[in-house]
């Protein structure tokens, strides 16, 4: 009966909801292998700004217990136009190496991480995506935002400089695109523009209903401010379903709930 009492609290706690949605930023991190190798590559600052220095550094785990020797570890960008720059990343660490580069100009890059030590030799080849050094950045106002399904969110975006200070955005007009995708980023489901209305001098409202819980992109345009949804970072929104009411189960939750209740009192009879 304690084991019984243990899966009900787990039922119980699996009916309420692990996370509220906020908006956030869309982290450029990704996770490689190559060789033996998981390679955690992470550059920062993130976003990844033309004409700024980016900080990249890679942390790395075995995928088995060969010994490694000697470790050499690089990244090769190339972009479309014929750009091409390797760099070494020297380590700081036995499981971390680091390097720094500066994109020329904005767009996608390939990035080809190669691994070599005295046993293996492995690449893998994912991509980035560097923005235009706007003189204006946007940022979420809503620390505490909780999006739900099937009724309207109020999401609030302000205009910062470089430095991340609230300014005046010159432009009277900003677009919204809400993209639905799947948790891999390789489908998208649908996607809607909608214009932002603007409060006040730094600060932009989008009233939205969500239709579907899931991932959403959040791109922004402003064909007066003179830049495209390629050119300012695109922000995640996770809405969720609603609370259910106080006191109530979801009903499959309900249903499992009832089946356990009816197993242990189905076995208590026999005991007794």
């Amino acid at each position: 009966m304690r084991r019984l009492g243990a899966w009900l609290a787990l039922l119980l706690a699996a009916a309420t909801p692990s996370a509220l949605a906020h908006v956030g930023a869309y982290s450029d991190a990704q996770t490689l292998n190559a060789g033996h190798y998981y390679a955690f590559v992470a550059p920062a600052p993130s976003p990844m700004y033309a004409t700024h220095e980016i900080n990249w550094s890679v942390q790395f785990s075995p995928m088995d217990s060969k010994p490694t020797g000697n470790r050499s570890t690089s990244l090769t960008f190339n972009d479309t136009e014929g750009w091409s720059r390797t760099i070494l990343l020297g380590e700081t660490d036995p499981w971390n190496a680091a390097a720094s580069l500066t994109f020329p100009h904005p767009g996608n890059f390939t990035a080809n991480l190669t691994i070599r030590d005295d046993t293996t030799s492995g690449s893998n080849v994912t991509t980035f995506h560097v923005y235009p050094d706007l003189a204006i950045r946007l940022v979420p106002a809503d620390p505490a935002l909780d999006a739900r399904t099937n009724r309207t969110t109020s999401i609030h975006m302000m205009t910062t400089d470089r430095d991340g200070s609230p300014t005046r955005a010159a432009f009277s007009t900003l677009d919204a695109r809400a993209e639905h995708w799947d948790q891999a980023h390789t489908l998208m489901y649908g996607a809607e523009l909608v214009p932002m209305k603007r409060v006040n001098d730094t600060t932009w409202e989008l009233d939205y209903r969500f239709n579907e819980s899931g991932m959403f992109h959040l791109r922004f345009a402003s064909t007066e401010g003179g830049f495209t949804f390629d050119d300012v970072p695109l922000m995640h929104l996770y809405p969720i379903e609603p609370d259910p009411p106080q006191n109530a189960l979801p009903a499959p939750t309900l249903v499992m709930v009832v089946a356990v209740i009816t197993l242990a009192s189905l076995l208590r009879r026999r005991l007794t």
